[in-house]
């Protein structure tokens, strides 16, 4: 084999390392890519979970406040508690990929109508604050389940579903 021969196989084999470095580092890219894109979604969602959470907690003080009490301002802020809870629903219906994850947002959606139905559906109780603060805790606890078995599966999967 002639020198001129060896010389165009060693440029031959560095194109052939060269493509296959460049096309190593463009997978390697697009799954980092990928996988930042799939981590970003992951704390985007347990960032409005959270203040779905959050919302839900100070709507159930808010409404027994106002059963309780009939204050224009109670009314007011459960309104515009409820309306914040609607806007959080309707992001993590759009974050939430996972079926399972789907699924319990569906159950707590759910929850969520039918607690709110029977929080409107109760007169103003002025004079029985424990009963009513036991009902409100009571009726919670359905939405609070769903809300965390939410944020546990969201926590705990996050990470496998990365992978590509």
């Amino acid at each position: 084999m002639t020198i001129r021969a060896r010389a165009l196989a060693g440029l031959g084999l560095i194109r052939l390392l060269a493509a296959i470095a460049i096309v190593f580092i463009s997978i390697a890219l697009t799954l980092a890519g990928r996988m930042d894109a799939d981590r970003r979604r992951i704390s985007e969602t347990l960032t409005v979970h959270t203040a779905l959470w959050r919302t839900l907690s100070a709507l159930k003080y808010v409404q027994h406040h106002q059963i309780q009490y009939a204050l224009p301002s109670a009314r007011d802020r459960v309104a515009a508690d409820r309306l914040a809870a609607r806007d959080y629903f309707d992001q993590l219906e759009i974050l939430i990929v996972a079926p399972d994850q789907r699924e319990r947002l569906a159950r707590l959606a759910r929850d969520y109508a039918r607690w709110t139905a029977d929080w409107d559906a109760k007169a103003p109780q002025p004079g029985s604050p424990d009963g009513l603060a036991a009902s409100a805790e009571n009726d919670f606890a359905p939405i609070d389940a769903q809300l965390s078995a939410i944020d546990a599966a969201e926590r705990q999967a996050g990470p496998r579903r990365s992978s590509c």
